[in-house]
């Protein structure tokens, strides 16, 4: 990109020489010779690292009171400005994106997709839950025509978002993994939530056809019965399926992605099964939604005892009493030998063995007598950071 080009999609009228940019980054670690720097949130505190590390212009708020003997280039937003950066780079990909949504399921989703289609071609795949209006625009800085696929999830908590990051990205296809109450203390509403996620169809949409909410919507339906294969553990039945019809999508054959099914695992603390001194510990503590917790309890269900450690719902608002009352109904009527422990103060009225910290639900866990066929089944809010539980579990 040439400077006169990033001044134009500013829309700031050019008066200087020419000269080519190398690359825009919001990283001051990451600058090197010839690069700009684009100053998010603080990041006007680091221009004398860019500086030293080489930046050619510095792209900062208006209202940021810098003297730098080195081009500055003054905005009024630059979250704003990186969403149009971002936009402008999408425009001359040539390449397939291809982004995904829901409430539960898409990092699952995506991180599955990108492992496959990166074995065929150069992939550019969002890390992590990276999702919103300031890390996929960054990570878009990154795209040139040396990908052929970009694999993104795109994620929200408040509405208009995803549009937002659609405007952006353009997909191509787009996957909707489910409808849920996450984040319904924000959305107030499922309809809204539901809203919300259709607007991330662009192209051609992708959408799980066994949820309620996504039964009737006008897009491709992919069902739990319309494939044989069956993925490592089966709660990932849809995700898979719905990779399999974007690879289908894609002109790529069963039996050339088969093998790229089968060496995938699922990152960390999604799921994740894990046997230790002889106890059958489940860490699915990445994040935790009413949808998510629910899909949980029903795969342990198969266990003879189920030991649940459960954190509170965070950003569920006036929900907060169905939802719990739902969650802890469902264990009753549907465990026979159960033991629940819980952390957080919107969930203590639920649950009479609660706990105020992780330390003593370590020690709660360590002076258990277990016996073969029970699960202990980790579960809860990001912030809670339940998976430290698994080093202290003797």
């Amino acid at each position: 990109m040439y400077l006169s080009e990033l001044y134009n999609i500013l829309n700031i009228n050019f008066d200087y020489e020419d000269i080519l940019i190398n690359n825009i980054v919001t990283n001051s670690n990451e600058v090197t010779k010839g690069d700009i720097f684009l100053c998010i949130n603080s990041g006007y505190k680091y221009i004398d690292k860019a500086i030293k590390n080489g930046c050619v212009a510095i792209i900062i708020n208006e209202d940021i009171n810098v003297n730098y003997d080195i081009l500055t280039i003054k905005v009024k937003d630059t979250i704003k400005s990186l969403g149009l950066i971002a936009s402008y780079i999408r425009s001359k990909f040539k390449g397939t994106l291809i982004a995904i949504t829901g409430s539960m399921g898409k990092t699952t989703t995506k991180e599955l997709l990108g492992h496959i289609l990166s074995k065929f071609d150069k992939t550019l795949i969002s890390e992590g839950s990276i999702n919103n209006h300031i890390g996929i625009p960054n990570l878009l800085l990154k795209l040139n025509n040396s990908y052929k696929y970009v694999v993104l999830e795109l994620g929200t908590n408040h509405s208009g978002e995803i549009k937002y990051l659609t405007d952006i990205t353009r997909p191509d296809i787009s996957i909707i993994t489910n409808i849920g109450y996450s984040h319904i203390g924000n959305f107030e509403t499922i309809d809204n939530i539901l809203k919300e996620k259709l607007n991330i169809k662009y192209k051609t949409l992708i959408v799980n056809g066994e949820d309620k909410y996504l039964k009737d919507v006008n897009a491709i339906k992919v069902y739990n019965n319309d494939y044989e294969y069956e993925p490592y553990i089966n709660f990932y039945k849809m995700n898979y399926n719905l990779v399999i019809k974007v690879l289908e999508l894609l002109n790529y054959k069963y039996d050339d992605f088969k093998i790229y099914l089968d060496s995938f695992r699922n990152i960390s603390s999604r799921m994740n099964v894990i046997s230790k001194n002889n106890k059958v510990i489940i860490d699915d503590a990445y994040n935790a939604s009413y949808d998510s917790i629910m899909a949980g309890l029903k795969f342990i269900k198969k266990y003879n005892r189920q030991i649940i450690v459960l954190s509170e719902i965070l950003e569920i608002g006036n929900y907060n009493n169905m939802l719990y009352k739902n969650i802890f109904d469902y264990i009753k009527n549907n465990y026979n030998d159960y033991i629940v422990l819980t952390i957080g103060e919107s969930i203590k009225e639920y649950n009479k063995l609660h706990f105020d910290n992780l330390n003593d639900i370590a020690n709660y866990l360590n002076n258990m007598n277990y016996y073969e066929g029970d699960v202990i089944y980790i579960k809860g809010s990001h912030s809670y950071n339940l998976s430290s539980l698994i080093k202290d579990i003797e």
